[in-house]
């Protein structure tokens, strides 16, 4: 077993890492589900880390994912947090606000900065209207802004590596994955269509797993909840910049070209006390 975990991986991992997700993309990824706990006895590994995970959790699960990381680190073992920074995107949303109202590009970074801050929090339907914005991006309405919400989503894709040729018996895993989760999906569909469609929106959440954020954080709180788990030493870092042994190399918060993966989030460390 590798000694460090990264959780919530999806397809961007690392080999020199423990990866754990909902669902398998590949060989290198266990499949568990992370609201039970981490299949792992305690003071297994030196480093903890996450990108963009806990967001997509409430706040009471976020912190148990956190006794979690603090239960299998080893004493004065790492955990790295990334998730998208509130503070930012509020910073950015009061420097709009303080713009001349006859300043003709207001408008649409107003338009802009209010669903960067607020659409994955409420949608109900899949991408929202954040989705439906980058697919009008080059519009007329949008054209005015685009370059400007392009800067605002420099955001990388590629994978940190090339996932390896799966083996027959994993694609046949993975195939049994996608069965068993489409048939959930059409049963809850049809049992959504018995609901009048004026109520749909109140009652479902049509959006992907993992989709919406439900709950965000800026450093303070983000720091009140390591806390308050236990750990010290508490820190914001910089994509670049880790406690843990090597951690550059890995690909993780950056892409190959020294970018950050991406770049509109909060970077905390912290450690267990020894």
């Amino acid at each position: 077993m590798n000694k460090k975990l990264n959780f919530g991986c999806g397809a961007r991992y690392s080999l020199g890492w423990e990866n754990i997700d909902f669902y398998s993309p590949g060989p290198e990824v266990r499949r568990v589900n992370l609201v039970r706990g981490f299949p792992y006895p305690n003071a297994s590994f030196e480093a903890v880390y996450s990108s963009h995970v806990l967001e997509h959790f409430t706040k009471p699960q976020c912190r148990e994912m956190l006794r979690e990381c603090f239960r299998v680190l080893k004493p004065g073992g790492v955990v790295r947090v990334v998730v998208p920074d509130l503070g930012v995107t509020i910073d950015e949303y009061q420097r709009i606000r303080g713009m001349g109202d006859s300043d003709p590009e207001k408008a649409g970074r107003y338009r802009w900065i209010m669903i960067e801050l607020l659409d994955q929090l409420v949608r109900t339907e899949r991408n929202g209207e954040w989705g439906r914005t980058l697919r009008q991006i080059d519009g007329d309405v949008w054209r005015p802004v685009a370059g400007y919400v392009r800067e605002r989503l420099q955001l990388g894709s590629e994978p940190a590596v090339t996932p390896p040729r799966a083996a027959l018996r994993t694609k046949l895993k993975g195939f049994r994955q996608k069965i068993s989760s489409r048939a959930v999906y059409w049963w809850l569909r049809i049992v959504r269509m018995l609901v009048p469609s004026s109520l749909r929106p109140f009652v479902f959440v049509d959006t992907g797993v993992g989709e919406k954020h439900l709950w965000m954080y800026d450093e303070y709180g983000m720091r009140m909840m390591l806390s308050d788990t236990g750990f010290v030493d508490i820190c914001r870092t910089t994509y670049d910049k880790s406690a843990i042994t090597g951690f550059a190399e890995d690909y993780l918060d950056s892409n190959r070209d020294g970018s950050p993966y991406k770049s509109l989030s909060l970077y905390m460390e912290a450690r267990k006390p020894t």
